[in-house]
């Protein structure tokens, strides 16, 4: 008896062993699907933040686009001489009252 009891000691040590052991392999394995889950959303993330990224990238390189072509039609509109309108204005007004003398003494022009 004494070598069966030796013998179910041994078998329940190595059966207690072998039970930690397997509770620390599944605890790894858990740990480890933790850390898989993590390291997918940090990836996720970092696509994200690269769509981000590119997104202002694009949005800026619009910007610069547009302050470009203002300021070319800044310089045009700079360009643009305006002429003195007074002497057309004067000329104008001359030219009306020439319309109406001309009305007044009985418009010759028509036959």
């Amino acid at each position: 008896m004494e070598w069966m009891e030796s013998r179910v000691n041994q078998l329940m040590a190595i059966g207690a062993l072998v039970t930690t052991l397997f509770g620390f392999g599944y605890a790894g394995a858990e740990l480890m699907g933790r850390l898989d889950v993590l390291e997918e959303a940090a990836y996720i993330a970092q696509e994200e933040n690269s769509e981000d990224a590119d997104n202002i990238n694009n949005i800026t390189t619009r910007f610069e686009g547009i302050e470009a072509r203002l300021e070319a039609l800044k310089e045009k509109v700079d360009g643009i001489k305006v002429t003195d309108t007074t002497d057309l204005k004067v000329s104008i007004a001359e030219l009306k009252e020439k319309v109406k003398s001309l009305e007044s003494s009985g418009n010759p022009l028509t036959n």
